[in-house]
């Protein structure tokens, strides 16, 4: 099998240079398998980042570079890429290296300026050729600069404008060009004392060589090497187990089946640091990283702009998984050799900076240990503590249990890396059981009793059992495990069958369900009944129509006389002329609706019927046999309810009393003289038992629509009874 081809050139973000054209090489390492491997042929394809359809493929055969100027017409400049290369080996096995990253970027460069030697400057001091070369030079060191300051600028403005006038040179020629040197110093210190040398006595035509020779020199010496350069490298995580599970199929198999899982092998991070040495002169850095062993290595070469390291934070962060360190050496010490170059804008380089480093690597997993402990089935007690049952590098394992078998067995894992450092113990959550006692059979329960809202079973106890499990057959119960020989069911509705599972369990497993039932019993009606409750009558205004021609309007009453006494149900209205209470009366006069109060004893009642089901309600109550009333009388009745404690709480006279839940009976015969009980609704019962209404009352709403409504009835045999349970 193919190893993957290191030493990936570009990578890391790099640049890719039209400018610079060994950038342009693109190039990678082919890692013999076995002695006599070698690369068969490679492919190289380069995408638009995040994409799938590569823009450029090159092949190749026992190259390990390809050039790809001639396809720099592909690129975008500034735009971001992936590029990735495929090997095949010798025998024919095939690997890829995985895409990997550059930008294809500008560089800013200009070319180098070849001058002449410079004539003897006592015998041509007045020619303008001369001049004109130091003016050019001092431009050129200038123009490198990024120009980021007034100072700077206004030095540019002075070079461009020496030597320009009449008289050359001028004072302020050699003014321009001290402020030119002391600028200069500023950015390139290593000239600092030279230019203080120079400039020391104030110039003159006499410097006129020195100032030729020290722009002509400065336009062609390569940049100082970079110093202030290290790199860093971030701990990889350790591994460790990461998950584990244990498995048997059944209490009574001795095998079980353990098996484990690494964390991911990762490999940290390096970083090149670049110090704040950068300076403007500078146009871009070469970095050549020798990453491996000291058995094997192989080189990356990276391009940095400044700008692009200045926007990085002047850090360059690199996945260390670009060396797959476990296919090149077994070594467990990594070795970094970092070299770093700085090239000017005109393309003219440093030597190098070079530093190493030794950097302890990750190598993977080397051997596993496993353990197991065993406890009682009661996991109350250990029977054998943890102790090794494997070491190797398989990670899994199938544990034959021997000897005493029965309990609960865990197990624990650790693993011992190539580095030599081992993880912590990893505790498999997974209990495993074995236990080769058999399920008990079934129980065989019986109904014991009953009650309204109880059922109750119970049942010869099972031999082998531990516990026994109820399941109810209804609503939302839940199941119930007990050890008694017994059960109550509470709470029931009465007459209604309950059906109910229940089976015996140890710990080898459960017993076949087995149903049994119960029907509740009827629950047992009582009844309550109140006698002659207090009373009060009140009638609306009416009119007395009087056969001499007068007419007497009297107000609305309370009619106090017949206080416990008498109620009235109804309206009476003359028929015809009459003489009536004392007076002679025409026909159509109106003696007034009446709304008569039974004030009960609501208290009681709401104790009596706390939390009890009303069966029925039923009022007795009698008619009186006085000659008032009219011969289809006592066909109906109205009945409503109020919530009045007692008389002294009514309303006054001429505000009606406040009446509800208007019921009305009818298919009655209420003849003068009889008495019926009356069957009222069960709601009338369930608010006097939960504190609505305090009272009942006759009231006959429709009165005024005819004659045939009016009955006077014995307040003193009213009876209110209700049935409940």
């Amino acid at each position: 099998m193919a190893k993957r081809p290191e030493g990936l050139s570009p990578n890391f973000n790099s640049i890719v240079s039209p400018q610079v054209p060994s950038s342009l090489i693109f190039s990678w390492s082919f890692i013999p398998q076995y002695s006599t491997d070698s690369q068969k042929s490679a492919q190289v394809k380069i995408y638009p980042k995040d994409s799938l359809a590569a823009i450029v493929t090159i092949s190749a055969a026992a190259e390990t570079e390809v050039n790809i100027a001639p396809y720099v017409n592909s690129f975008t400049l500034e735009d971001s890429y992936e590029w990735e290369v495929s090997v095949t080996a010798s025998n024919n096995t095939i690997a890829q290296s995985g895409k990997k990253p550059f930008v294809f970027a500008d560089v800013s460069l200009k070319g180098d300026l070849v001058w002449p030697a410079g004539p003897d400057p006592y015998e041509y001091i007045g020619t303008r050729r001369y001049f004109d070369e130091i003016r050019q030079n001092a431009i050129q060191v200038l123009g490198d600069y990024v120009n980021d300051s007034s100072e700077e600028n206004h030095a540019l403005e002075n070079a461009v404008g020496l030597f320009s006038g009449d008289v050359v040179p001028a004072r302020k020629d050699f003014t321009a060009i001290e402020h030119i040197l002391n600028v200069i110093a500023n950015k390139e210190s290593s000239y600092r004392h030279e230019i203080d040398e120079l400039v020391e006595d104030g110039l003159g035509s006499g410097d006129i060589h020195l100032i030729y020779s020290f722009f002509d020199r400065l336009t062609r010496i390569p940049p100082r090497a970079p110093s202030n350069i290290y790199m860093s490298f971030s701990s990889p995580a350790d591994l460790v187990i990461e998950e584990g599970s244990a498995y048997n199929k059944g209490d009574s198999d001795l095998t079980v089946d353990v098996s484990w899982e690494p964390s991911v092998l990762t490999h940290g991070e390096c970083s090149i640091h670049i110090g704040s040495e950068l300076n403007e002169d500078i146009s871009y850095y070469r970095f050549e990283l020798d990453a491996g062993f000291n058995d094997y290595s192989v080189i990356y070469k990276l391009y940095y702009r400044v700008s692009d390291i200045e926007s990085s934070g002047r850090r360059i962060d690199i996945p260390m998984s670009h060396v797959d360190f476990q296919h090149m050496s077994s070594a467990k010490t990594g070795k970094y050799v970092i070299r770093a170059y700085a090239i000017d804008k005109r393309d003219s380089s440093s030597s190098a900076y070079l530093k190493s480093y030794n950097v302890k690597v990750p190598l993977g997993v080397l051997s596993y240990r496993l353990r197991t402990q065993q406890r009682n089935l009661a996991n109350t007690g250990t029977i054998r503590s943890y102790s090794d049952i494997y070491n190797g590098p398989n990670k899994a394992y199938v544990h034959t249990v021997t000897g005493k078998v029965d309990g609960l067995y865990t197990y624990a894992v650790k693993l011992f890396d190539i580095n030599g450092d081992e993880s912590p113990w990893f505790y498999i959550d997974s209990v495993i059981t074995i236990d080769p006692l058999k399920p008990p059979p079934a129980p065989k329960p019986k109904l014991k009793a009953v009650d309204p809202d109880t059922v109750h079973f119970e049942w010869p106890a099972v031999t082998t059992a531990e516990h026994y499990e109820i399941d109810p057959q209804y609503g939302s119960g839940s199941t119930v495990t007990t050890k008694n020989l017994y059960i109550w069911y509470n709470g029931l509705t009465e007459k209604t069958k309950y059906t109910y599972k229940i089976r015996a369990v140890n710990r080898a497993g459960a017993s076949a369900w087995v149903t049994m039932s119960g029907t509740t019993a009827a629950k047992p009606v009582y009844e309550h009944v109140q006698k002659s409750p207090t009373t009060r009558t009140w009638r609306t205004s009416y009119a007395i129509y009087k056969q001499n021609g007068r007419n007497v309007y009297p107000a609305a009453e309370y009619r106090t006389e017949m206080n416990n006494k008498e109620v009235i149900h109804g309206e009476w209205i003359e028929l015809r002329d009459k003489y009536e209470s004392g007076m002679y009366v025409k026909k159509g006069t109106r003696w007034g609706n009446h709304r008569s109060l039974f004030f009960l004893d609501y208290s009681g009642w709401q104790s009596k019927l706390k939390g009890k089901t009303i069966v029925s309600v039923q009022m007795y109550i009698k008619r009186y046999s006085f000659h008032h009333g009219y011969p289809d009388d006592g066909r109906f009745l109205y009945v409503w309810t109020h919530n009045y404690p007692n008389a002294s709480y009514l309303p006054s006279e001429k505000n009606a009393p406040a009446l509800a839940n208007s019921y009305k009976v009818t298919n009655l015969d209420f003849d003068q003289g009889q008495g019926h009980w009356v069957t009222l609704p069960k709601s009338f019962g369930e608010k006097l038992r939960d504190g609505s209404i305090k009272g009942l009352a006759l009231y006959h709403p429709d009165a005024s629509k005819g004659p045939y409504s009016y009955m006077r009835f014995d307040a003193r045999t009213f009876q209110l009874k209700i049935k409940y349970k």
